[in-house]
């Protein structure tokens, strides 16, 4: 049973926006610049500028001209690639991992902050969670996948994992998966599965969604931060995951975890460098099945998994340091 989930026709006019932003950091004297070209092959263009989203924040110092990035750095730039002007960048990491790519891709990395989970935006999504309530079963075990469906998001070994789970745990269980890949969906046989579309959803009402379930699934083999995995433990949901940097020791060190292969360098989609941390999709595949079997340790492990959030990525600890380092800096 294939369901697909309407995305929702209102926006919260009161969430905190990039604007609200943008004016806190004019008044420390810094203002954003949302495409700034450094050179041949160095574009930076966000999405977003909303850290408080945990998305990438670009700015430029008006007394210095240096170009600060904020973000999560998951590949490697080549030397061969890398513009001489790259110097010019300094880059705040969103991990320790993150920043060591960026100083193999030859950025100056001036600190580190975690990506943060606003606890205003966990409050609002338990407040929603009742526009989602009705979409899935109460008696079944829930796990939500959150993924674009980009090659080193590594979907195809989470459906053979799914795939081959047995018939008595597919019967316990029910998917919603978040992705840009639509097809997706209908590669997962004998599991009852929900399609929502990525992008599509406010950022509240996705949360709103992963706090219903029970388990989030995430399947990448290559990551700089893991922002789902933080946000579903923020949310008290434990993740399964890839035993590898900085998932395994710095964003999620409670949540379950299958065992990688050592990273693998390859060029996937951009001119960007990843290590691709491969595993055996049965693995992955067992530790489903040990959090459908074993109720009484996945209480646990939801209350630690929340513990972590609130001491490492609370956005009161970590975005003032944010700020501090691109005012200072």
């Amino acid at each position: 049973m294939l369901r697909i989930i309407p995305s929702p026709e209102f926006q919260l006019s009161h969430l905190i926006t990039a604007e609200d932003i943008i004016h806190t950091a004019e008044l420390i004297g810094v203002a954003h610049v949302v495409d700034s070209q450094l050179g041949e092959g160095v574009n930076l263009v966000t999405d977003s500028l909303d850290p408080k989203i945990s998305r990438t924040l670009f700015s430029y110092d008006l007394c210095s001209h240096n170009v600060y990035i904020y973000g999560t750095i998951e590949g490697v730039i080549p030397k061969e690639k890398q513009s001489p002007k790259i110097k010019c960048v300094k880059v705040v990491a969103a991990s320790n991992e993150s920043a060591r790519r960026a100083k193999e891709s030859g950025y100056d990395v001036v600190g580190v902050v975690y990506h943060a989970v606003n606890d205003v935006h966990l409050y609002l999504a338990k407040q929603l969670s009742y526009l989602y309530i009705n979409d899935l079963p109460k008696d079944l075990f829930k796990i939500i996948v959150v993924s674009s469906g980009t090659v080193r998001k590594c979907m195809d070994r989470m459906i053979e994992a799914v795939s081959s789970l047995s018939e008595r745990i597919k019967r316990k269980i029910f998917m919603t998966i978040v992705t840009m890949d639509m097809e997706i969906g209908w590669k997962i046989k004998d599991v009852p599965t929900q399609l929502a579309p990525m992008g599509i959803f406010p950022h509240t009402h996705l949360m709103a969604l992963m706090s219903l379930h029970d388990l989030l699934l995430h399947p990448s083999c290559s990551e700089g931060f893991g922002l789902a995995v933080a946000e579903a433990n923020a949310l008290g949901v434990p993740a399964i995951h890839g035993d590898y940097p900085p998932l395994s020791n710095e964003v999620g060190p409670h949540n379950l975890m299958f065992k990688t292969t050592p990273g693998r360098l390859e060029t996937a989609y951009t001119d960007q460098v990843y290590e691709m941390y491969y595993y055996d999709p049965k693995d992955m595949a067992e530790l489903i099945e040990y959090a459908v079997e074993n109720p009484e340790a996945m209480s646990e492990l939801r209350y630690k998994v929340s513990e972590t959030w609130g001491k490492k990525f609370c956005l009161m600890c970590t975005y003032p340091n944010l700020l501090k380092i691109v005012k200072t800096v």
